[in-house]
């Protein structure tokens, strides 16, 4: 049996002790330091039933094991190293990353990436490193290390939010008890500074130059269609092209099935293939280009951008970075300038919020429309396209002129008093009245009343609150009653037996007389 009692040194009592003596006659101590009487006599009932469970062979009771299982990992420790638990073997980070990987459901494209970002860690950190004794400082030089390899910025994000994603699931399961990159960030940087807009007379140049159909299709299918390349383009078979109907369904590995229009430069190109085509063949990109692409996490080996930087060579272009997505998102740009945001979106297999971040830009030729066409020229009512103005630009220096002198005029006339009516002038004596615009008439045309801004209130007692409004004038006894000018309340209103309110009769315009 074990024993409970207070540990001294020196003469003075350091805390609470649980001394037991094992089989061997050796006489072991658990310390627990100077807790409170309650919380060290429950310890003690639980190393007890710790001791005759070994003692005995028998399994814990479920109280005690469910104790057991809840225990820090340095309580733990502790309880091993004494004999009363089985040490308790902590997870390594390889094996926690690989659970995480093997055990959540991912598209074959984000597993490859996973993959990738696994192997970043594991060169770091070591795959038998405990996965519980990273700690934040840790994850910052893990962020430190990638930045000194030179990644790009989002590259560095997804790493540490990969990261942070695989501990957040450990944590879920009890493997650790902190998430050491959750406050570990990295800015993703600006994503238009490698995007370019692709004309389409670049992508027609550069058609005379492809070395075969396979390639001028795959070319139009990214600029004229807004396909995912290599992904989407390899996985379309001739019963996705809907002729008749003028559509073609999109199988996409990454965001499933979409339909979009067969725009007329993505018809033709389709129908020379289909000239050209294999009889009898199923997909569209032929068999040799498929099976040499496709690899364990989907096509990823296509190595399409060694080619398509040759051609772009071959014709003089000047390369561009990221050449298959900024076709895509040269087409989207064409498309949102015609059609609205969300159609597109929904067509090209993205959302409206990431188009504008990663797809949409205004081009060349927008900012040249901008500079040289007067947008409002013509408009009412502030509808873009009808006569929103009266005067022209031509003229607009003239009149603008006009109107600074009447306002320098009326500002040097307006400092005299601040108690002076406002002039109710209309607009259109400036001559640059909008056609749209109504004339300003005073919503208040007579004066305010003296009863204030609020319901008359009195305070009781000490209180120091009066509230004044618009209003009715006080009644009483069947007779109006007005606050004479420069009148106050005394603390205390009416129950302080003073009524400042004084009968006074009202004026020719409904308004009370300011007299008495």
């Amino acid at each position: 049996m074990a024993s409970l009692d207070r540990e001294k040194r020196g003469g003075r009592e350091i805390g609470w002790r649980i001394r037991w003596v094992e089989a061997d006659g050796r006489q072991v101590s658990l310390r627990l330091g100077d807790i409170a009487k309650r919380n060290a006599e429950r310890m003690l009932l639980l190393t007890e039933r710790l001791l005759e469970s070994k003692r005995l062979g028998l399994p814990l009771d479920s109280e005690t094991a469910r104790w057991v299982s809840e225990l820090s990992p340095e309580m733990a420790d502790r309880l091993a190293r004494l004999g009363l638990i089985a040490p308790q073997r902590f997870l390594t980070l390889q094996e926690l990353l690989t659970d995480w990987l093997e055990n959540t459901p991912y598209k074959p494209v984000s597993i490859g990436v996973r993959k990738t970002a696994i192997k970043e860690i594991i060169s770091f950190f070591g795959p038998d490193k405990p996965a519980r004794e990273i700690t934040q400082a840790d994850a910052e030089a893990f962020r430190a290390y990638l930045i000194q390899k030179g990644l790009r910025a989002a590259t560095i994000a997804k790493r540490l939010q990969l990261a942070g994603t695989a501990f957040r699931r450990a944590m879920r399961k009890g493997w650790v008890e902190k998430n050491p990159f959750e406050h570990v960030r990295h800015t993703t940087g600006n994503p238009a500074e490698r995007r370019c807009y692709i004309p389409a007379e670049t992508v027609e140049r550069l058609l005379n130059y492809c070395p075969n159909w396979v390639w001028r299709l795959l070319l139009v299918l990214a600029r004229f269609g807004g396909l995912r390349t290599p992904s989407e383009p390899f996985s379309l078979r001739w019963s996705d092209v809907l002729w008749e109907e003028g559509r073609l369904v999109i199988d996409s590995p990454k965001t499933g099935l979409r339909t979009m229009p067969l725009f007329p430069r993505v018809r033709k190109a389709l129908e020379e293939a289909f000239e050209l085509a294999e009889p009898g063949s199923v997909y569209i990109i032929p068999e040799e280009y498929r099976r040499r692409a496709m690899g364990p996490c989907g096509f990823q080996n296509a190595n399409l951008r060694t080619t398509l930087e040759k051609i772009i060579r071959r014709a003089g272009v000047e390369p561009w970075p990221k050449p298959w997505h900024n076709l895509r998102s040269s087409c989207e740009t064409d498309l949102v300038n015609r059609y609205p945001l969300p159609v597109v979106a929904k067509w090209l297999g993205n959302s409206s919020m990431i188009a504008y971040r990663h797809y949409v830009d205004p081009t060349d030729e927008a900012f040249r429309r901008a500079a040289q066409e007067d947008l409002w020229q013509g408009a009412v009512g502030g509808t873009l396209g009808e006569e929103v103005n009266v005067w022209s630009v031509t003229d607009c220096g003239q009149k603008c002129g006009q109107v600074e002198a009447k306002i320098a005029a009326k500002q040097a006339s307006a400092t005299e008093s601040t108690e002076q009516k406002i002039s109710t002038q209309r607009l259109v004596d400036f001559q640059v009245t909008p056609s749209f615009a109504n004339p300003v008439k005073l919503v208040q045309n007579c004066p305010i009343s003296p009863a204030g801004l609020e319901p008359a209130t009195f305070g009781s007692g000490g209180r120091r609150s009066i509230q004044l409004s618009y209003g009715d004038p006080m009644a009483r006894d069947g007779k109006k009653y007005f606050l004479p000018n420069n009148s106050s309340l005394p603390l205390g209103g009416q129950s302080a037996g003073f009524s400042p309110w004084r009968l006074v009769a009202p004026n020719e315009q409904g308004v009370p007389s300011r007299s008495g």
